[in-house]
């Protein structure tokens, strides 16, 4: 019996601790304002390797058809750098530590 209780008073204390340990909620105010209406940040980051967000596609890209199925909707994007493990300080700001370690270990990942 003593191991039922543990087990209920266990239970009764996280069934407590829920409102608590819940995320607030999101204020939905700004969404469609300062926010994407799913909720990211509209705005670019400071460095520009984030653009600001304006509206997403709205119409398919030119010369998509059904027939062909996905398109690239940005063929004029190239990338601004590629982090290898032969770079990887160079760019260890934009990491975590994770990527750190398996770019290291994998040099010739991207």
């Amino acid at each position: 019996m003593d191991r039922l209780h543990l087990h209920c008073s266990l239970l009764a204390i996280l069934l407590a601790l829920a409102p608590v340990l819940a995320p607030a909620a999101p204020d939905h105010s700004r969404l469609g304002k300062d926010l994407t209406p799913i909720g990211a940040e509209r705005a670019g980051n400071a460095d520009g390797t984030i653009p600001a967000w304006d509206g997403g596609l709205t119409k398919p890209p030119a010369g998509w058809t059904r027939e062909k199925g996905y398109i690239d909707p940005f063929p004029e994007d190239k990338p601004l750098f590629t982090i290898t493990g032969a770079n990887v300080e160079q760019y260890k700001s934009k990491l975590t530590t994770g990527e750190i370690a398996l770019l290291k270990k994998y040099p010739s990942s991207r």
